[in-house]
């Protein structure tokens, strides 16, 4: 019996489907019901009642049993691993944050004390905090969860970037924007639904991309322009020959949510990193809310 095989069998149970379980964790239909046969031939019963047609599965008696045990066992597993990994620090957060936030963070940290920061988008985030693989996250959206408390700790504005010899000065207005001319990014769903009111959904930027690190070799070419939140914009500004300006109408400001397991108390490690995140709230303006 596998961790794997306890997650594929509370998903479904949560999920009420198949199809709701194996979504939630990001795994094919098949590969979660190969993990669900496995589970049940190990423990002897079937913990569900399938029919053909059916949307929704139901447990078996013997499934109702088990739901206890197996929460026991997935509790007992993150505690085996927040042990075994007491001298390391796991943080995961979008691709942005990681990029733009992370590094200054860090520095606010003083002497580095193993520490591990991976990437995931904002539903595999999720995953790796309820799984018990990351401590905390940070995240720009959040979804329903169980397990993971999600606190908004800030909110960061959004900013126009240009090269640095363009005629625009602030506050620039959408309309003044040549959509042709964008580099855009999809920082997060509300900054796509403000693209969408002022540029239309059938607009063609000269680049679309999720990749920031592709994004910069184009900022500050003559005539092309981004809208990014506070930290990538400030990084643009170090980094390139662009400039900051206002915007008129910006998008709304882009949410950032600290990813943490319910109940769980953060290790000294976690609690250094908090502290230098709101440190860097500080420095760059922006009120810490968590």
């Amino acid at each position: 019996m596998t961790q794997q095989e306890i997650d594929a069998f509370l998903a479904i149970v949560e999920q009420g489907s198949v199809t709701g379980a194996a979504e939630s964790l990001f795994l094919t239909q098949s590969t979660l019901s190969n993990r669900l046969r496995v589970l049940e031939e190990e423990l002897g019963t079937q913990l569900f009642r399938r029919g053909r047609g059916q949307r929704r599965i139901e447990l078996t008696e013997a499934g109702e049993r088990f739901i206890p045990l197996a929460e026991k066992w997935r509790l007992l597993w993150r505690e085996t691993a927040s042990f075994s990994a007491q001298q390391r620090l796991d943080f995961v957060a979008i691709s942005s944050v990681n990029t733009y936030i992370m590094p200054q963070v860090l520095r606010r940290m003083g002497e580095l004390s193993h520490i591990s920061l991976c990437t995931y988008h904002t539903m595999e985030a999720y995953t790796q905090v309820e799984s018990g693989q990351a401590e905390i996250g940070l995240v720009p959206s959040t979804r329903y969860s169980r397990y993971v408390e999600a606190t908004h700790i800030f909110t960061e504005p959004y900013s126009l970037i240009c090269d640095r010899d363009s005629s625009l000065t602030g506050p620039v207005h959408p309309s003044q924007l040549p959509p042709d001319k964008e580099l855009l990014v999809n920082w997060h769903l509300g900054f796509m639904q403000w693209h969408y009111f002022w540029f239309g959904l059938t607009s063609s930027p000269v680049l679309y991309t999720d990749d920031m690190q592709v994004m910069q070799q184009f900022l500050g070419r003559k005539g092309l322009w981004a809208v990014m939140p506070q930290s990538a914009a400030h990084h643009a500004v170090r980094s390139l020959p662009v400039k900051s300006l206002p915007l008129e109408q910006p998008p709304e400001g882009r949410t950032m949510y600290l990813l943490r397991r319910w109940g769980h108390t953060l290790s000294p490690e976690a609690e250094g990193l908090v502290d230098a995140l709101r440190q860097w709230c500080r420095d760059e303006g922006l009120e810490y809310l968590g």
